[in-house]
């Protein structure tokens, strides 16, 4: 036996269930309030709780964890104002339930200034500075430039009305993901005659300057060159071109809610090969019109928020950009640091560890960049003749003391036997961050599983043979499932934790938000009564190759484990599994209308089975 199912049949032999996953007495979250007088957050738990939180950039919002606490209903969003977008208030995994802060574009707070106090472990405010525009300021005190800090109003050639800035891209396991700021625009793909060409026009869109004049190749995916353009007289359209091999997959894009698009192949890419291929792109600016005098870096620092590195000089110069090991290096040219030039003052709390600045030759500056763990540094970008960023897209933790008051007790006629939370400090739930590359989350390198137990509520799904409905058969096996992986190590998160409607795109959100490795949707299928010999497994994926090797490992483990009729493994385009950003599988546990499938989905011991192959399918999945 396999040391996987060795691990699995050890997690089934527990017997857990995904409330498992919750502490013994889970404190609940049982009101909230922004009081917009004091510019402040209360919210209040019927057990004791240790609050996690920190801000995160792009968009700036303020994060408030509340581990080992439940919310019992759908989240929550209240417009705010004076500075603040909104509130939002949630579950953000079965452990924790999440309150964010979001800020508005251009509004700028330093973590320093934001106050958490506990009145007692169970009632708690966060204090926030008055909020407003950020100011233009210096970069170095004492110089005459302003910096910005980057907003849409401050890019150079500016954004077409109510249109939507393409800021950079990553790759990922799958494609690519074109990271965009702003509404979702018009999207027109075509391939040329010959089919080395693929274009993408994006209507109504403007370009990172650093995107442009560039030839990024990507040989994993079979793209010999990448370029963004702007496309001749019209302003307000660019265009993606990729150059592929004849014999290469078309190409195909969509928008996820992360805020960017998504390019995917149809099927899965032969990877190029030959001499001068290189899976890492360099980044670089437009070249600069060539002058016999050098460029004085005259500053070098963070902005306010903490999250731009900013480079300032007296005049513009050539810029490139590109990993190196653990640091990332910015390279500038014709260039020379400015007397006594250092590199910014550094707190524990930094999105960077290390800034060194270096004079590589009397032509060539070059900083390097060592971002602390799980925070990655964008491509370079000029705000100006003068200033160049780098946007840093990570988290900035905010200072939690200790409650004042012992009492846990929210209410003021003390309870004789109070019931805190005998856990107020498990182990912490990484952070939602939507830059990061799609993978295994940063903290602790635990992957992240959005489990999807279809229907719910008033819809029952599917109604089978002696009035089985499929929403009672898919959602003890998806706690189950849950369970399972949970006890191997695996982060779980559930669209749904009870018999509730939930629709088709908040579970995608629910996926996004968790910055999920892979999604996984459960279902049972249905056919006319009159079909009863009809029966089986099915497993969809949505084309992605990501996704075709999620469903067939979770098909072949229920082929494996069940008695049951083999339906193949397909590609459709479910709702669930299209618009995930991660790779998505729905898997078909068997027919509520057959004569053979139902009588063994209305048994539970059958029902664990299920639940036992979908974990190990994947659990191999993620090994």
């Amino acid at each position: 036996m396999s040391r996987l199912r060795w691990l699995i049949s050890s997690a089934l032999g527990l017997g857990l269930s995904v409330w498992a996953a919750l502490p013994a007495e889970a404190a609940r979250l049982l009101n909230w309030r922004f009081d917009r007088s004091q510019n402040r957050l209360e919210f209040t738990t019927d057990g004791a709780v240790q609050p996690r939180a920190q801000l995160l950039a792009n968009p700036t919002r303020i994060v408030i964890d509340l581990p080992g606490t439940t919310l019992g209903q759908p989240m929550v969003t209240e417009t705010l104002g004076n500075g603040l977008q909104n509130l939002r208030v949630g579950q953000f995994d079965p452990n924790t339930t999440r309150l964010v802060l979001e800020l508005d574009p251009g509004v700028v707070v330093n973590p320093r200034d934001i106050k958490v106090q506990g009145l007692s472990p169970s009632q708690w405010v966060v204090e926030l500075p008055s909020l407003g525009p950020s100011s233009p300021t210096p970069l170095v005190p004492g110089l005459p430039g302003n910096v910005s800090n980057g907003v849409a109003g401050s890019i150079p050639g500016g954004i077409p009305s109510g249109g939507t800035y393409v800021e950079g891209w990553r790759e990922t396991p799958d494609g690519l993901f074109i990271r965009t700021r702003g509404p979702e625009p018009k999207v027109e793909v075509r391939r040329s005659r010959d089919k080395r060409t693929i274009e993408i026009d994006l209507l109504n869109s403007g370009l990172n300057p650093a995107l442009l004049n560039q030839n990024f190749s990507f040989p994993n995916l079979a793209i010999e060159s990448l370029q963004f353009r702007p496309v001749a007289g019209n302003p307000a359209l660019n265009r993606l071109v990729l150059t592929v091999p004849a014999t290469a997959p078309n190409w195909r894009a969509s928008f996820s809610n992360l805020g960017g698009l998504i390019l995917l192949p149809s099927s899965r890419p032969t990877p190029l090969t030959g001499p001068g291929r290189s899976p890492i792109p360099l980044q670089q600016s437009q070249p600069v019109t060539p002058t016999p005098t050098r460029a004085i870096i005259q500053g070098v620092g963070l902005d306010l928020t903490g999250t731009q590195l900013l480079i300032q000089s007296d005049r513009p110069y050539n810029f490139t950009a590109k990993p190196e090991g653990q640091e990332y290096r910015v390279i500038l040219s014709p260039a020379e640091l400015g007397s006594n030039l250092q590199g910014p003052q550094l707190d524990p709390n930094s999105l960077l560890q290390r800034v060194r600045l270096r004079q590589d030759d009397p032509q060539t500056v070059s900083i390097f960049l060592a971002p602390a763990p799980g925070v990655q540094i964008d491509v370079p970008r000029a705000l100006n003749a003068q200033v160049v960023s780098l946007t840093l897209r990570g988290s900035r933790s905010i200072p939690v003391p200790q409650p004042n008051n012992p009492n846990p007790n929210p209410n003021p006629n003390p309870n004789p036997n109070p019931n805190p939370n005998p856990n107020p400090n498990p182990p912490y739930t990484p952070p939602y961050n939507p830059d990061r590359p799609i993978g295994l989350p940063p903290s602790q390198g635990r992957p992240v599983v959005v489990l999807d137990p279809g229907h719910g509520g008033r819809d029952p799904g599917a109604v089978g043979r002696g009035g089985l409905q499929e929403k009672q058969v898919v959602f003890p096996i998806t706690q189950e499932v849950a369970a399972l992986l949970t006890q191997q190590g695996v982060q779980v998160v559930l669209t749904r934790y009870d018999d509730r409607e939930v629709d088709l795109a908040p579970r995608v959100q629910t996926a996004e938000r968790s910055n999920a490795t892979v999604f996984v949707s459960i279902h049972a299928n249905a056919i006319s009564l009159d079909r009863p010999e009809v029966n089986g497994v099915e497993t969809y994926h949505s084309g992605s190759p990501e996704g075709r090797r999620l469903a067939q490992s979770i098909h072949q483990s229920l082929l494996e484990n069940l008695p049951t009729r083999d339906r193949q493994v397909r590609e459709a385009r479910f709702y669930v599994i299209r618009n995930t950003s991660m790779p998505a599988s729905l898997v078909e546990i068997g027919f509520v209308t057959g004569a053979e499938d139902a009588p063994r989905l209305a048994d539970p011991a059958y029902r664990s089975r299920v639940a036992q192959a979908i974990a190990q399918g994947i659990l191999r999945y993620l090994q």
